[in-house]
């Protein structure tokens, strides 16, 4: 019996940032995709996630995600042979409801941050495992856009976001 993984983040992840500056708007034409994978019960595999047609020096990197089936469980992620430099360290977070958190921080250096200069690579691998008893379907890997209110009258955005390196410009999906 197969089960049918279908994390389809090139159509569900697609990222179409805006610039949010007081000065002027641009538009951001940069996006990250993940390959479907088709997957058997009991099975341990990686998806990919990749950045495409970037156009400004990154500055920092937030990617919420979540999946919709508790058929499979995150295991680990890994940041080797990605565009994550020595300026920045990786990082994640996996919560209850099945989401997960990809970030790059910048390590500051005196009163700047080294850029990532990238227009295209892989963000991160992500290691999940289809749990044994997994019924036939397709699972989705999306993006979160929604807000939070952590405490009355504060609210937090949860959101993809590239940080220019400036850190005026924050490009949201």
């Amino acid at each position: 019996m197969k089960i049918l993984l279908k994390l389809a983040l090139s159509i569900l992840l697609v990222i179409v940032f805006l610039t949010v500056s007081a000065t002027y708007a641009q538009a951001y034409t940069g996006y990250i995709t993940a390959e479907s994978k088709q997957v058997e019960p009991g099975e341990h595999f990686s998806i990919d996630l990749n950045l495409h047609n970037n156009t400004v020096d990154i500055g920092g990197v937030f990617i919420p995600m979540q999946y919709s089936s508790s058929d499979i469980e995150f295991d680990s992620i890994s940041f080797v042979g990605t565009i994550l430099s020595e300026h920045f360290l990786g990082a994640v977070s996996s919560q209850s409801g099945n989401i997960i958190w990809v970030s790059y921080l910048p390590i500051i250096d005196g009163s700047s941050i080294t850029p990532i200069v990238a227009s295209e690579g892989l963000v991160a691998t992500l290691y999940f495992t289809a749990i044994i008893s997994a019924a036939p379907g397709n699972i989705t890997l999306d993006s979160i856009n929604e807000e939070y209110e952590v405490a009355p009258g504060t609210s937090v955005q949860t959101n993809v976001q590239i940080s220019a390196v400036s850190g005026v410009e924050t490009y949201y999906p």
